[in-house]
């Protein structure tokens, strides 16, 4: 299993580029390629980093009641489990699922389980979608954690943890913080769980919003309810039925009713 938050220890020294000839230039040999291309070291670009910039799923976990324990060690090894666990629910190879622990001072740390392909594969909308896909990962959480659904331990259970459960070598810097207890009862009672209510950060919400709107009025009283810090809509867009037949299309919806139809030139 790939690891939860590793991006390995590199030194980032970037690329050489000859730009005379456009070439790239070998690290462990400058001074020969410019003596052989008769050019000077001034004329070699260095440090050049190359980047990529994408939009993946993601989902976020942050307990709003205080941790009774050591929140890096609740959020690595939950993170860990949790990252596991969609990987096999989901039969996923564990190059498409990654996450990481990001602390936050005077609060509980947020787990960060993201999509590595570009656009998302759907799976973790899914998630977020499905209240018995959620339960099964919880569940799937346990069993690799050594718990039955109860939390009592199965047999052969580990003390905190081990390679049999979360420990792999990519993740051996964090086996230190890793304990299994400290996040049993959190699973057992997400496992048990009747209702599922997930959130949306409010820039990702307003991204797909503005890509919904039918007008500029529209995106532009959006990105003035953004800007004004008003909550934004549950929906755009929305289609009101009565007796199983539309008969309107609200463009910001709130729940539990409230309808909001802008009007205006564009319109």
């Amino acid at each position: 299993m790939k690891p939860f938050g590793f991006f390995g220890l590199v030194t980032l020294v970037g690329f050489m580029l000859d730009t005379v000839n456009l070439n790239w230039i070998p690290q462990n040999r400058v001074e020969d390629y410019c003596r052989e291309k008769n050019i000077t070291q001034a004329q070699v670009n260095r440090n050049i980093t190359l980047l990529t910039d994408s939009k993946n799923d993601v989902i976020t976990v942050q307990l709003t009641d205080p941790i009774d324990a050591d929140d890096e060690s609740f959020g690595k090894t939950l993170g860990n489990a949790f990252v596991q666990a969609i990987c096999t629910v989901m039969n996923l190879d564990d190059s498409e699922i990654n996450g990481l622990y990001q602390p936050i001072v005077a609060q509980n740390g947020k787990i960060v389980v993201f999509e590595t392909s570009e656009g998302g594969t759907g799976t973790l909308a899914a998630i977020v979608k499905d209240h018995n896909l959620l339960k099964r990962i919880a569940l799937k959480s346990l069993e690799i954690l050594h718990y039955d659904p109860t939390g009592n331990n199965l047999n052969g259970a580990c003390l905190d943890a081990c390679y049999n459960c979360i420990c792999n070598f990519y993740n051996q810097r964090d086996h230190k913080l890793f304990d299994r207890n400290l996040v049993k009862d959190f699973l057992v009672n997400l496992s048990a769980s009747d209702s599922l209510e997930g959130s949306k950060d409010d820039n990702i919400l307003l991204d797909q919003f503005l890509s919904q709107a039918k007008s500029d009025l529209e995106r532009t009283i959006l990105k003035r309810l953004k800007q004004e810090k008003f909550r934004l809509p549950n929906e755009t867009q929305k289609i009101i039925s009565k007796d199983g037949e539309p008969i309107a299309e609200a463009d910001l919806y709130y729940e539990p009713k409230l309808c909001v139809f802008i009007d205006g030139q564009p319109h």
